[in-house]
């Protein structure tokens, strides 16, 4: 059954529809550690690209707060002069996992994972090598991969040594809960962690849109899903709708679903709405919202990195 992971990028840098703000508080980011804390979170996911997110990880002292909590960081992306290197690919991937561990205060990654999945770093042989390195050195449990598409999380499962894919999924976006591909990666011992689950506030009723060039495009994809919504007479919210699918319709399937909040009030929303969304979206429901689903495709909505162009 999926469980609720907090993703802590808004710990360490304005995001999302926050990107105009300022860095959140300190004691802000520890009071939604403290109330994750008593309301059982124990995954984490965290990036050194995050800004102070790991910092602030490790000074608030979660591992000795919570000493089960599983947290997760990323690795930057690396050159191809880089990667295709063993030598210079292990010290690379070595001085990042070294420096955050320190950050973090942990001995070990029990899950690294990767914000790069195109082919030729997925097939490089110097990167085979050094996550084995990695590994037999007791440095990192097991390595995760964020990919984009499925072509890329494809790739990802036949490499083997992928064991946890990070994939968006969320009311407008459906591609990695394919039956097919759930197949694959249930055969390849691959877990999903599914993040952008209300796409970044765009998939939440009354939320600020994100500012970017496409507002008014991710505008009317809220529009679009409220009008479904409002014409199946389910009388959910957005982000009851999507919690709904995900924890109810394909809870068996997923491992980790992340939420990002911007407060300890948000996070306490965000969990009582998902405690109350164990029941499945009618199945009809989900099908209607294919058309929404083909506009946010075609106007290039599911992939956030696109919204400035």
């Amino acid at each position: 059954m999926a469980i609720i992971g907090l993703g802590t990028v808004q710990l360490g840098l304005p995001y999302g529809n926050q990107a105009q703000s300022e860095l959140m508080p300190l004691e802000t980011a520890y009071s939604i550690l403290d109330d994750a804390i008593d309301r059982g979170i124990s995954f984490f996911d965290t990036a050194i690209a995050y800004g102070e997110s790991e910092s602030r990880l490790g000074l608030f002292g979660l591992t000795k707060k919570r000493p089960d909590a599983l947290i997760s960081t990323k690795i930057p992306v690396a050159s191809e002069e880089v990667f295709a290197n063993e030598r210079r690919f292990f010290e690379f991937v070595s001085n990042h996992c070294r420096d955050s561990l320190k950050r973090l205060g942990m001995s070990q990654h029990r899950l690294l994972q990767f914000h790069q999945c195109d082919e030729k770093f997925l097939r490089s042989r110097s990167v085979v090598a050094t996550f084995q390195r990695l590994i037999e050195t007791g440095t990192v449990g097991e390595i995760g991969v964020s990919v984009y598409s499925l072509e890329q999380a494809r790739m990802a499962i036949s490499t083997g040594w992928v064991k946890w894919l990070q994939v968006p999924v969320n009311l407008a976006d459906v591609r990695f809960l394919d039956p097919v591909f759930l197949a694959e990666a249930r055969r390849g011992g691959v877990r999903l962690i599914v993040r952008s689950a209300v796409l970044q506030g765009v998939l939440t009723d009354g939320a600020p849109l994100p500012p970017v060039k496409k507002s008014a495009e991710l505008g009317e994809l809220r529009r679009r899903c409220q009008a479904v919504l409002g014409r199946s007479g389910v009388g959910l919210s957005l982000e009851e709708a999507g919690f709904r699918m995900l924890f109810g319709n394909y809870g068996q399937v997923l491992e980790v679903v992340l939420i990002g909040v911007d407060s300890p009030n948000t996070l306490r929303l965000n969990i009582e709405i998902i405690n109350r969304s164990r029941q499945p979206l009618p199945e009809n429901l989900l099908a209607e919202l294919a058309a929404t689903r083909q506009y946010a495709l075609e106007s290039s909505l599911i992939n956030p990195a696109l919204w400035n162009i």
